[in-house]
């Protein structure tokens, strides 16, 4: 296997979006001639499935030998998830797991007061699906106090409280919205989130809102997921 990383780390291509600069810095290039082809990217924005296209093109000249495949991998400043994913199969298909940046944006517009609608969701009973047992949405009547809100990669976060309880509401655009009662515990680490489901199934998992206000996700002792900065 032949890993071209040292000799490359430091590679910069620059593009043009609009009236600003993207700037892809190249990590690693791992190549396995003629199986396949890796490279790792860190990108500074979150740009268009075109802008992606016009970059991995550019990536994939450098090397000249035919592979049967090649996988360009995109990543945010400070997200160890990808972003974002280019392959050559050898046609060239852009995949993009994260936000868009009009995504983002449509995020950060929602707001709980105004917008936001209650979705109970009933446990499910075995051999049922929890969508089909869905009630109707109703609209949120919000006269509490946010606690905090936060951007994830799926949509806007927000922790609030209404008549001495704790709701976790998440927003993924359009008109896909949960809004789910939670546990809340005073803790060391920060004020600890627990799903009333999650906690009669035992699985572990709850939210952790740290002293810096930030979000945190934990399976029983272990962090999982990107640590997410208050909005």
């Amino acid at each position: 296997m032949f890993n071209f990383k040292n000799l490359i780390v430091f590679f910069l291509i620059l593009i043009a979006s609009n009236s600003e600069a993207n700037q892809f810095n190249i990590i690693s290039d791992d190549r396995d001639p003629p199986i396949k082809r890796t490279v790792k990217v860190n990108i500074d924005n979150r740009v268009t499935g075109q802008q992606l296209s016009k970059n991995a093109q550019e990536i994939k000249s450098l090397d000249k030998k035919p592979y049967e495949k090649i996988h360009v991998l995109y990543y945010l400043p400070g997200q160890k998830n990808i972003w974002a994913c280019v392959r050559f199969e050898p046609y060239l298909k852009v995949q993009i797991f994260g936000a868009t940046s009009e995504q983002i944006k449509e995020f950060r517009k929602f707001s709980i007061k105004t917008d936001g609608w209650q979705i109970p969701i009933p446990p499910a009973r075995p051999g049922e699906g929890i969508i089909s047992r869905r009630e109707q949405p109703t609209k949120l009547q919000y006269d509490g106090k946010i606690i905090g809100e936060w951007i994830s990669e799926s949509g806007k976060i927000t922790v609030f409280k209404k008549d001495n309880k704790t709701f976790f509401n998440q927003y993924f655009g359009g008109n896909k919205q949960i809004t789910i009662k939670m546990k809340s515990t005073q803790t060391s680490k920060g004020l600890r989130l627990d799903d009333f489901n999650e906690l009669k199934y035992k699985s572990g998992l709850y939210h952790l809102i740290n002293k810096k206000r930030e979000l945190e996700t934990w399976d029983n002792d272990r962090r999982i997921g990107e640590i997410l900065p208050p909005v």
